[in-house]
């Protein structure tokens, strides 16, 4: 069973305080499991997970700003998550619903990205690259 794909602007219910650490400049680590409700999708991303902030090119820098900003960080752990195939997506009821589409994956670091302040134009902006230049597991 795969996950549903879900619309933007679906409600985020809640999400659970982001804890990292550094592993080097470039790189993050999960220090702890981070969970968040996405629509009526329960998300689990496992500690350990390393990322690299958003997953930016440099080239759309000058657009979206760096990689490492604070207020990109969930965004990105939750779709580097999706990406990695190692997000768990459960129903609300607790059934495990399999790997995320990538569609719905991009849908979430756009609605992850404005949840957390980032305006929707620039939001806009790190979609349309994921879509255009994103490489995961699928």
């Amino acid at each position: 069973m795969t996950a549903p794909v879900v619309t933007s602007h679906t409600p985020l219910r809640y999400a659970d305080p982001l804890d990292t650490g550094d592993v080097s400049p470039e790189l993050l680590v999960l220090s702890e499991p981070w969970r968040l409700s996405y629509g009526l999708l329960d998300l689990t991303v496992p500690a350990g997970m390393t990322f690299d902030g958003a997953s930016i090119p440099r080239f759309f820098w000058r657009v979206v700003g760096p990689p490492m900003r604070a207020r990109y960080r969930p965004a990105a752990v939750a779709h580097d998550a999706a990406y990695k195939g190692v997000l768990v997506v459960q129903d609300g009821a607790g059934r495990d619903l399999g790997q995320m589409p990538k569609a719905t994956a991009d849908l979430m670091l756009y609605d992850l990205a404005v949840w957390r302040g980032v305006s929707r134009w620039r939001a806009w902006s790190m979609l349309q690259a994921v879509r255009w230049f994103g490489k995961g597991h699928w």
